[in-house]
């Protein structure tokens, strides 16, 4: 609640992290969603997101002499925050301390906004998703990839978004010739994403991709040569192949599939935003004396939030809660501890992993203990 209040406190604001996007976001939003927080906080009333991580590789992709890089054995590039920070001139003594990994972070950030400015502020663009959009409305653009050292810079052209996912996007790279492709089946398009050469792309326009449109590349973009008006031919193909948006549209739902079953609670937070009657509630919630939440709690339209506000009570207060909600709390926690699971991890996972602890060490034996005593 107080990370929440702090960040509305702010107001509208860029939230940048180290690969924050894929990883630190996602928690954040988890911690929010199940306490009864609005979770979209960082990229909705004027605030986006950007990600540290994604400019220094858009860096590397386009401008790679404004910073230094350590190299691994193999002499790729390092992108590791505690080492690309200090080859760079910052002091990381305190590696992955969270404090020297934001001064870090923040340092990294500032090298790129003073070294590469118009980069940076188009870094910052792409992190919303409306500008975003403006992008892959056009009839075709470049997409930059950069993948363990690797970079590629493809014209692109927009095929359709997935039916289950509005946010992401599939690309054709008009390389490749769509005649050959237009006829693919649900399953070969699902078959050609794993190819190491294949003429779809996949983005997500609220992930901070990176697109360029022809008309605004940055200096120095060393973009391949090719025949605009052949390219612009391809385009206008693949817009009259509507069996191939379909497919392409049904391909991106199998690797995304929407459960028909039993969906786990965490797993919906993306089911929606909380209608103004819900926040309204939420609020309430949180203001309320215990007495009264399980009340309040029966209001929500969305049973997401009943649902949530029941484990909150249920950790807090259990003594409030019906004899049935409070059995089938206790039938829940009994689930998550002993039955196998993908998604979490079973007391009898965690004995096992205890039990590869080296012991003879103070640190290893205290762990031991700990554990073994929860």
């Amino acid at each position: 609640k107080k990370l929440h209040q702090k960040f509305t406190e702010w107001g509208p604001a860029t939230y940048i992290g180290y690969n924050s996007i894929s990883f630190d976001e996602e928690f954040i939003r988890q911690s929010f969603y199940q306490n009864l927080l609005p979770p979209f906080i960082t990229n909705t009333k004027g605030s986006n997101r950007a990600d540290a991580l994604t400019m220094v590789k858009a860096v590397r992709s386009i401008c790679p002499s404004i910073m230094k890089y350590p190299t691994s054995d193999k002499g790729a590039p390092v992108l590791k925050l505690d080492q690309l920070a200090p080859i760079n001139g910052f002091s990381h003594a305190n590696a992955h301390d969270a404090i020297a990994d934001v001064e870090a972070t923040i340092f990294i950030t500032k090298l790129i906004r003073d070294r590469a400015p118009d980069l940076f502020n188009k870094m910052i663009l792409l992190g919303e998703k409306k500008y975003v959009q403006t992008i892959t409305n056009r009839q075709m653009f470049v997409l930059v990839n950069y993948y363990r050292g690797s970079v590629s810079k493809k014209v692109v052209c927009p095929i359709t978004t997935n039916p289950n996912n509005p946010s992401e996007v599939i690309l054709f790279d008009l390389t490749f010739d769509p005649n050959k492709f237009k006829d693919q089946s649900v399953d070969d398009i699902t078959k050609t994403f794993k190819k190491p050469k294949r003429p779809y792309q996949r983005i997500k326009v609220n992930q901070q991709p990176l697109l360029f449109t022809l008309d605004n590349l940055p200096d120095d973009f060393d973009l391949p040569s090719f025949d605009h008006s052949q390219y612009e031919e391809k385009c206008q193909l693949i817009e009259t192949l509507e069996q191939l948006k379909q497919n392409s549209g049904e391909a991106l739902k199998t690797r995304s599939p929407k459960s028909e079953g039993f969906i786990e609670l965490e797993d919906r937070v993306y089911e929606g935003f909380p209608s103004n009657f819900d926040k309204d509630l939420m609020q309430s919630f949180h203001a309320a004396d215990w007495k009264d939440k399980l009340d309040i709690a029966t209001q929500f339209e969305d049973k997401r939030y009943l649902g949530l506000a029941n484990r909150i009570l249920y950790e807090h207060n259990p003594k409030l809660l019906p004899d049935r909600v409070r059995e089938e709390g206790k039938a829940w926690v009994k689930r998550r501890h002993t039955s196998p699971s993908d998604l979490w991890r079973t007391v009898e996972q965690g004995i096992k992993e205890l039990d590869q602890i080296d012991k003879s060490t103070d640190l290893g034996k205290a762990i031991v203990e700990f554990f073994m005593k929860y």
